[in-house]
């Protein structure tokens, strides 16, 4: 998608009234660029797993409105419901010549998307996605459709007409967009008809549902913006009828009270982890489609998805319509891959572990083509078959990027490197844990004299461990990182039965104790325990065989919340990925309450605008972490103590570090992000363009 039109698209939006962004905020899922709709765009709503609606998406044909300026389009929009004529013709104008842009086409198209997207969950009108048994007759129970329309019901069937003051001739056979159109003929008899009536544009004659956007659109436009809105009809080069604006016509009271109210109305903010207003993506579509000469279908990454989960969509339905179309794709590795991921996504593991299984059976090798093409370099993963916590989700961070990606799947038994595709960098994507220590240990010796640069040795990877992270940091001048030791589910039942004090079990270890299973990510399964009474309860509760432990720290503040950090390092430099502001020790972002309070958000922009004090802090922990771990890339998610230490909870290399979060309620967020971006995109073109430099031994980095 050509960025020009993507900058159109946000400068509409951007000129839009407040109170229409404000309506948006908790009803617009996203703005998707899609070629071959047959109109100008489309609106369709975004339902749950229980049938309610969560908002709805709007999808933009760019082809409409490329060289078109806003009374080119929209003249072109009014005369789709009519055959051509030589002589007969619709000149509509919606914009002065000064404003005679594509970006005021795009506006003027999007209101009345937007007309569509405000109105669901209002009972303004009724719910377009149902079936229309399920219409309620009674008069006062829709209440913009009482206006004009009426739900009739005639041998069990109900459908939606205009009250019979509003009907016209041939109202009812009039179709943009469409495949019958009428005579040119009809064209000053039904604009005649129109007069009459109390519809705002003879759009909004065609049903109940564009009776609303179009108000909605010409209302914001007309009354709002104090633009322009007239139509001319013109037989053979001379005007013979002229339809003013509706809004200053005195028909249009009734309507224009309804969208004074509906506009001023404060609306409760929904509980939806989304708070967006527009997310505004020409991210590929979730249903497979060929991608390539194969027919294969694209292969998505993580990223897509996980955009979508953030912007609390339901991924179920995405992964059922995956899952109900792989019967057609069952030699199409990368639909496989796909589903698998939006399996993980909703929770279900089990199968989505087999879904995966099933994909690289077929194929280890999966291309993900950088969006901002010419590509600069080709970046080669090493993956491993998983879970999305088992490898580095580095699509997930070069997103926006230049930088194509390059997936290898190893089986973890591998004895030997297979063959790889072509690369400019290779990336150690592997996770930790015991199923792949072999396996990295191989990779040292298979890439010690790898021609081109390798970004995160292998045998620096196990220093990821948190029990290895803790012996390998715990005198590290700075920082604070508590004992943490692995025990078997029979040791913490012995702890309990035998009464015994921790420390004797658990060297170093000491009540309030945290417990947590070996693998577990975001908080699954860990919880504190404050006596060896507490123990039999956990293991009631959780079935794993082996666990980690160590001391729980309290890092509150004097105000009583707990504040919790993700930083980056990359070649050594700190970078800010955010900073959770939790009432609750166990601090996830997700449900650390930032979407609903700004103050906490507030605090978390003032924290990355003033990072640079806080690396100074910090400088000789980051440093002695950087230069113990080896890691080129690495992510620390950490807190501060009251005696001023950097208190670590966990190094780890494949911690998720993305630009997602809604520009709208994070502004401060992206620029941080990007530059998390570039300098890692800097460091791989650096290393590619000198690649005898890993060979050298790693400089470390000085503490300042």
């Amino acid at each position: 998608m050509a960025d020009d039109f993507r900058d159109d698209v946000r400068a509409a939006i951007d000129g839009m009234p407040e109170e229409v962004k404000r309506l948006l905020a908790d009803k617009l899922l996203g703005i998707y660029f899609v070629h071959g709709l047959d109109s100008s765009a489309v609106t369709d709503v975004v339902l749950n797993r229980h049938g309610e609606a969560i908002g709805a998406v709007v999808a933009m044909d760019p082809k409409a409105f490329m060289q078109r300026s806003a009374n080119d389009w929209i003249s072109w929009k009014e005369n789709t419901p009519f055959l051509p004529s030589p002589t007969m013709t619709i000149a509509a104008k919606i914009a002065e010549p000064g404003r005679d842009s594509r970006m005021a086409a795009i506006q003027f198209l999007l209101l009345h998307e937007f007309g569509h997207v405000v109105c669901v969950g209002e009972a303004a009108v009724p719910d377009w996605w149902l079936d229309a048994q399920q219409l309620k007759t009674e008069d006062d129970a829709y209440s913009f459709l009482a206006i004009d329309w009426q739900v009739t019901e005639h041998a069990g069937d109900r459908k939606i007409v205009p009250r019979p003051h509003q009907d016209f001739t041939r109202r009812d056979e009039v179709v943009y967009y469409g495949d019958r159109p009428l005579s040119a003929d009809q064209i000053v008899p039904l604009y005649t008809g129109l007069q009459g009536s109390n519809f705002a544009t003879l759009y909004a004659a065609t049903s109940v549902y564009d009776d609303f956007a179009e108000t909605f659109a010409t209302y914001v436009h007309s009354v709002l913006m104090n633009r322009r809105y007239e139509i001319s009809i013109c037989r053979a080069g001379t005007e013979v009828m002229r339809i003013d604006d509706f809004w200053v016509r005195p028909c249009s009271a009734e309507k224009r009270r309804y969208m004074q109210d509906f506009l001023a109305t404060e609306r409760p903010h929904r509980p939806l982890r989304r708070p967006a207003a527009a997310l505004l993506s020409d991210m590929a579509t979730l249903a497979p489609g060929p991608a390539d000469d194969t027919g294969q279908a694209a292969f998505m990454g993580l990223a897509p998805f996980l955009r979508l989960d953030l912007a609390g969509i339901d991924l179920l339905p995405i992964a059922q319509d995956l899952l109900a179309q792989a019967q057609c794709h069952s030699i199409d590795a990368n639909h496989w891959m796909n589903l698998s991921t939006a399996m993980f996504c909703i929770g279900q593991r089990d199968l989505a572990l087999t879904v995966q299984a099933q994909a690289l059976a077929m194929q280890r090798h999966y291309s993900l083509a950088a969006l901002r093409q010419p590509a600069k370099l080709k970046l080669l993963i090493l993956a491993v078959p998983g879970d999305l916590a088992a490898n580095v989700p580095l699509d997930c961070l070069l997103e926006d990027c230049d930088i194509d990606l390059e997936f290898c799947y190893l089986a973890l038994t591998q004895a030997s490197l297979p063959a790889l595709p072509d690369h400019d960098v290779l990336f150690v994507g592997i996770g930790i844990g015991n199923e792949t220590t072999s396996l990295l240990a191989m990779l040292e010796g298979a890439l010690a004299t790898w021609p081109q640069a390798v970004i995160n040795r292998p045998t620096r990877i196990p220093n990821l461990d948190r029990n290895a992270a803790s012996t390998l940091l715990h005198d590290a001048p700075g920082v604070c990182i508590p004992p943490t030791l692995r025990v078997t589910r029979a040791a913490l039942a012995e702890i309990a039965q035998s009464g015994n004090g921790i420390e004797a079990a658990c060297a170093g270890c000491r009540y309030p104790l945290i417990v947590r299973p070996l693998g577990s990510q975001a908080g699954r399964d860990l919880e504190t325990i404050n006596s060896p009474q507490a123990i039999p309860a956990y293991l009631a509760r959780v079935d794993d065989a082996d666990f980690f432990v160590s001391n729980f720290i309290d890092y509150s503040g004097d105000d009583g919340l707990f504040r919790k950090f993700r930083i980056v390092l990359i070649d050594g430099e700190a970078f800010a990925c955010h900073m959770a502001v939790s009432s609750h020790w166990m601090v996830h972002y997700v449900n650390a309450d930032m979407y609903k309070e700004a103050a906490r958000r507030d605090e978390e922009a003032a924290f990355m605008a003033n990072f640079d004090s806080f690396v100074w802090r910090h400088d000789a922990a980051l440093t002695a972490i950087f230069n113990r771990t080896g890691l080129d890339y690495l992510g620390i998610d950490c807190a501060e103590t009251r005696d001023g230490k950097l208190l670590v909870f966990e190094i780890d290399h494949a911690m998720v570090v993305h630009a997602m979060d809604p520009e709208e309620m994070f502004p401060y967020k992206q620029e941080r992000m990007h530059r998390i971006r570039d300098a890692f995109r800097d460091m791989l073109v650096c290393r590619a363009a000198d690649a005898a430099s890993v060979w050298k031994p790693r400089r470390e980095r000085a503490a300042r």
